[in-house]
C-alpha cells in the first residue's frame, strides 16, 4: 500500500543489482516526497547494501543498526545507502482502485540525519 510510504520509508523490493544481474529482494530507502502519491506517480529510492570494502567510498552512508534489529530501520548488520545505486519505483493501481508498489513496507524507516547524508552523497556521486 503505496499510502504508507513517507520520504525515508525503508521498503523491500526485488530488484536487480547494479549490473542488472541477481534479482533479489533488496532494501531501498524512499528519497522522494511522498504527499498524494496516486498511481502514474513514480518514487525515488536509494539501495541499501551490506556488501562493501574498509574504507569505505563517499557514496555509501552507514544506516542505523544493531544485532536483534530494534533500531528504527529493523536492520540486524552493518549497511549503507549506496548513493550511485537509484531506483524509480512505480506507483500503480490496485483491483480496488488504491495506489500500491511492487514491494512491502512494514514501518520501518531511516531518521532526518540520515536522509540528510544520503542526499549529500548523491550530490557528492552526481558531481553537481
Amino acid at each position: 500500500d503505496a499510502s504508507t510510504l513517507r520520504r525515508g520509508s525503508i521498503t523491500w523490493i526485488t530488484a536487480p543489482d547494479p549490473a542488472s544481474r541477481n534479482p533479489k529482494q533488496r532494501a531501498f530507502v524512499i528519497i522522494s516526497d511522498c504527499t498524494g502519491l496516486k498511481a502514474g506517480n513514480t518514487v525515488t529510492a536509494v539501495a541499501v547494501t551490506s556488501t562493501f570494502r574498509e574504507p569505505v567510498g563517499a557514496e555509501l552512508v552507514p544506516m542505523r543498526w544493531n544485532a536483534r534489529g530494534t533500531t528504527e530501520t529493523g536492520f540486524k548488520r552493518k549497511c549503507f545507502a549506496k548513493a550511485d545505486w537509484l531506483l524509480q519505483v512505480d506507483i500503480i493501481a490496485a483491483a480496488d482502485g488504491s495506489a500500491v508498489f511492487d514491494g512491502q513496507h512494514d514501518g520501518a524507516y531511516v531518521r532526518d540525519k540520515e536522509l540528510r547524508l544520503i542526499a549529500e552523497a548523491i550530490t557528492r556521486v552526481r558531481g553537481s
